[in-house]
């Protein structure tokens, strides 16, 4: 949401308490084509997902020396992305072993041979895919060493090899030091080689000769409802949970495609129109799949106000004027149908931005219907819940959402646009701003017509869980914006604050029903970006991405996080995009690229639960276990190295390995851990911590804190005050003692639950009905289950 005042100056941070982050595609046989004509009707359908059974597929990896005549084994994260990625179209990969071809393929390199050979293997497969790759030294430059990969890739069936299909490109890579080689090269592009695979192997899918059958689509499960959207011709998308990466695009920002819908444009004005719409995104959607992203979420595209207001600009698109159609600086109706068809062949997701709170300054609306606002001036008091939803956000005409008109004409809008676009889903803005009453009406209106994947995520800008809770169930939304997790990522990252603040944050999610479907994010449009809250500071914002895109949730990147885009505040963190000249040449950009291809790999950092391990003033540690795995993710915040111990629960037999995969760098390591000082570690130790080996039910553990110093006078009490409800939820008046005084020292025991991260603060409530705040960051418990009493010293800090 945007104000001419930066609209977020007067938004609450609530924090626990202020303390002092070129495929070029292969040239498909035009039989295939003829085949997509045919069989389809038209080249605009998404191509085939999944098989209707299981079909059995021979696989030749190989990866060719430069400099002399043999082959080399593919290292084994290649294969296992290749693997899952074949198991998801319901293929049984069978990986031919290199001692089978390693000689005969290293005399003769021609596909068409080793292709052949690949048929008249006895091993019984319908489907066959022969991967050649080869890494090429380019040249050292700014202290990184550039390697070009160079792959091919056929997909066919045996006894047709004359309609395979094959595809053939270059993956530019960049190295961090001299003595990496090949192999570690082409671990590095192993996400790009990947995808170009994923696209080869549905068009082979689609070949309507082949002895398999496609699974059906889903049908949609809203049929015969009274509101109800057109049911989609395509797979539906698979859930609020299930969004993979996302990426916002700031649309008139991104990328100008089409200059003849500019209009008073003018890219020296920070506050005005820069061109950018819906077919720049279009023409950048193979950047964006490169990158790793899985959905895109727009800026709204709705008609909005020309001029300026107070000397802001409205190219946010959140002065809304007519939401019904599309604003012709961004192109047309036609352009974001096309975007949503593009996205959804290549196994993307679109969401749209939906603006319900207010219409634009002096919008036509107001005049025709004035009824339908509040009309009752600017929010002066942010803390009154009732002003904040009924009084006009920075003079924007605040709607009446009671009203069963203004509700209908926003409902029937909403549906309107997934009919005409089939998105998959809204982000829904200034949840804050609009009656938790209307959002529940609303959005159980939209699931009940556009089905139950569809996403409704809204954007609660507040960063107290307890109120994430609330809204959350309250409003019936499916995901909401961890506005408490960024916060703490900021603080941590940037600003050096201790890493309690994160494990807290984790530890809040026993609140949420769905912690998974809480959206992350380093930044926004409303924000400073990153790299400026960071100062500069590439490393920490790298350290930040690695966690966020590590850690439960679905991770949302702001457009140009990848390039480093600067600003700290309006307009400059809505600047423009810089695109790379060729690939994906930033560091961030490839480590982005990296992490999203390590998730989809392990489900455990996409799904797991999350157990802590360690925390303390430089440390802290977790695992995310899924029933498929198990990993580790630990930020060493400190200036020496550290070390992370696995509990002995989690290697029962001494038959086990005693390493663990290092996942950044693809490389085993031997236990115990080493956590590098100023880094961010993930580690997949399935091998050590077998999936399916869920936390135990928590115990109980005795704790005492002892409190020094503390200047209480008669008739005052001390009390420990904290980030959850045992604690007080952050009110004094329910804070957890009081503390028992003997001397000069104060006592309170207790048992608390372990595994559980305690953020707190000791206050002392005053006989006269006033609190004392001690004046010092936050404190952090964390509740090992070590035996015997754990006991806390702690002095009053003045």
């Amino acid at each position: 949401m945007s104000g001419p005042h930066s609209p977020r100056c007067q938004a609450r941070r609530r924090e626990a308490v202020p303390t002092g982050w070129r495929l070029p595609f292969a040239v498909v046989l035009p039989v295939l084509l003829l085949w997509g004509l045919v069989g389809t009707g038209c080249l605009n359908k998404r191509p085939p997902a999944r098989l209707s059974q299981s079909v059995p597929v021979a696989v030749a990896l190989v990866f060719d020396a430069e400099e002399e005549r043999s082959v080399g084994t593919v290292p084994e994260e290649v294969e296992r992305s290749i693997d899952l990625r074949l198991q998801d179209r319901n293929l049984a990969p069978q990986f031919v072993d290199l001692e089978s071809f390693g000689e005969d393929f290293a005399r003769r390199r021609a596909t068409r041979h080793r292709f052949a050979w690949l048929g008249d293997q006895p091993e019984a497969a319908e489907l066959l895919i022969l991967v050649e790759s080869r890494a090429t030294f380019y040249s050292q430059m700014g202290g990184r060493y550039r390697w070009t990969v160079s792959v091919k890739a056929t997909v066919g069936r045996p006894e047709a090899s004359e309609l395979s299909v094959d595809a053939s490109f270059e993956v530019p890579v960049f190295l961090q030091f001299a003595h990496e080689q090949a192999p570690d090269a082409l671990r590095a592009a192993s996400s790009v080689i990947v995808r170009r695979l994923d696209r080869l192997v549905d068009t082979a899918l689609g070949d309507p000769e082949a002895p398999w059958e496609l699974e059906e689509p889903s049908q949609n499960p809203s049929q015969g409802t009274a509101r109800e959207a057109r049911p989609r011709t395509r797979r539906q998308a698979s859930g609020p949970g299930q969004l993979g990466l996302m990426y916002f695009v700031l649309v008139d920002r991104f990328a100008n495609g089409n200059e003849a819908n500019d209009e008073n444009v003018d890219r020296d004005d920070p506050q005005a129109f820069h061109g950018g719409d819906l077919q720049g995104l279009i023409d950048r959607l193979d950047y964006l799949q490169d990158l790793g992203v899985e959905t895109v979420w727009l800026s709204p595209i709705t008609a909005s106000r020309d001029d300026k207001v107070d000397g802001h600009g409205a190219f946010h698109g959140y002065w809304v004027e007519d939401p019904g159609s599309v604003d012709p600086r961004f192109g047309t109706e036609a352009d974001l149908v096309s975007l949503s068809e593009q996205l959804h062949k290549r196994g993307m997701k679109l969401l749209l931005d939906v603006v319900t709170n207010h219409v634009a300054y002096d919008a036509p609306l107001t005049s025709e219907k004035p009824q339908w606002f509040h009309g009752l001036g600017d929010i002066e008091n942010w803390d009154d819940p009732d002003e904040v939803v009924t009084h006009d956000v920075h003079g924007l005409p605040d709607l009446a959402q009671e009203h069963d008109e203004v509700y209908n004409w926003l409902v029937e809008h909403s549906l309107s646009w997934i009919k005409r676009v089939q998105p998959d889903g809204f982000r829904l803005d200034a949840v804050r701003h609009v009656p938790l009453d209307f959002w529940h009406r609303y959005n159980a209106e939209l699931r009940e017509a556009a089905g139950t994947d569809f996403v409704l995520l809204g954007e609660m800008f507040d960063g107290s869980p307890a109120v994430l809770s609330r809204v959350w169930g309250q409003g019936g939304f499916g995901a909401l914006f961890d506005f408490p997790l960024h916060y703490a990522l900021v603080d941590v990252f940037c600003r050096g604050a201790h890493p309690g603040r994160l494990a807290s944050v984790l530890d809040a999610d026993r609140r949420y029903d769905h912690p998974e479907r809480l959206v992350t994010f380093a930044d926004n449009h409303d924000l400073p970006r990153v790299m400026s809250a960071c100062g500069g500071d590439e490393d920490r914002v790298r350290r930040l991405l690695a966690f966020q895109l590590t850690t439960r949730g679905t991770p949302c990147l702001t457009y140009g996080v990848e390039v480093d885009l600067e600003g700290e505040g309006e307009p400059a963190n809505r600047g423009d995009m810089e695109f790379p000249k060729k690939g994906l040449q930033s560091s961030t950009a490839q480590l982005i690229s990296d992490l999203s291809r390590i998730r989809q790999e392990h489900p455990a950092l996409r799904s797991g639960q999350t157990r802590i391990l360690a925390l303390d003033d430089d440390l802290f540690a977790y695992v995310r276990i899924a029933d498929s795995g198990t990993a580790l993710v630990a930020l060493n915040q400190g200036t020496t190295a550290r070390q992370v111990v696995l509990p002995t629960n989690s290697n029962p037999t001494t038959s086990q390995p005693s390493r663990a995969l290092d996942l950044l760098s693809g490389r085993r390591v031997e236990l115990p851990l080493d956590i590098e000082p100023g880094s961010v570690r993930v580690f997949d130790i399935s091998a050590l911590w077998p999936g399916g080996q869920h936390t135990a039910p928590a115990e109980q553990r005795t704790v005492e804190v002892q409190v020094r110093n503390a200047p209480l006078r008669d008739g005052d009490s001390l009390v420990i005050v904290g980030a959850s409800p045992e604690l007080g939820d952050w009110d004094p008046s329910s804070g957890a003692g009081p503390l028992k005084q003997e001397g000069d020292a104060a006592f309170w025991g207790t048992s608390l639950e372990t595994g559980r991260v305690w953020e707190y603060k000791l206050v002392i409530r005053r006989a006269d009905g006033s609190t004392t705040w001690e004046d010092r960051a936050n404190r952090y418990l964390y509740v090992d289950d070590a035996n015997g009493e754990l006991v806390v010293d702690a002095t009053w800090s003045s």
